[in-house]
């Protein structure tokens, strides 16, 4: 029997302990978010059939000088909150991974939450004042995981 170490974030095992205690040093950024913030990810994912306030851009129509680009100007872009972060599954991997989850979409058509990174992936922005209501409503969301990438 040969024994193996494991690195506590990421999960990679090493033949040495000493190699998985060099994993976990490893310089893992620190989150640009917090659990709890209202961001913004990317427009143009999902559709519309939740609450009408969690839509920043109810009324966009498309630009019609460039056809739908995906982006706010064409598609809707909704809030979303950080509703848990952790580390990316990825073997090998200690990126921040965070989970958003919106009640712009109701969940039963498709996707009310997803799962991204600061890098590598559609980056979440912190928005800079949310609305009240959506602060509010947000705390019920706290803590749900999202099952796969935005």
């Amino acid at each position: 029997m040969v024994p193996t170490y494991k690195c506590d974030i990421c999960g990679r095992t090493f033949p040495s302990k000493a190699a998985a205690v060099a994993c976990e040093a490893y310089d893992r950024p620190k989150p640009s978010l917090q659990v709890g913030d209202i961001v913004f990810a990317r427009s143009g994912f999902g559709w519309y059939d939740g609450d009408r306030a969690w839509v920043s851009n109810p009324t966009v129509k498309g630009n019609p000088k460039h056809g739908n680009c995906f982006a706010a100007c064409c598609t809707y872009r909704f809030y979303y909150v950080v509703t848990a972060i952790d580390t990316d599954t990825q073997p090998g991997s200690h990126r921040i991974r965070y989970h958003l989850v919106t009640n712009a979409m109701d969940g039963r058509s498709g996707y009310r939450s997803g799962y991204t990174f600061d890098s590598g992936h559609h980056s979440p922005t912190r928005v800079p004042q949310p609305p009240r209501q959506i602060v509010k409503e947000s705390k019920a969301l706290i803590g749900l995981k999202a099952s796969h990438l935005l």
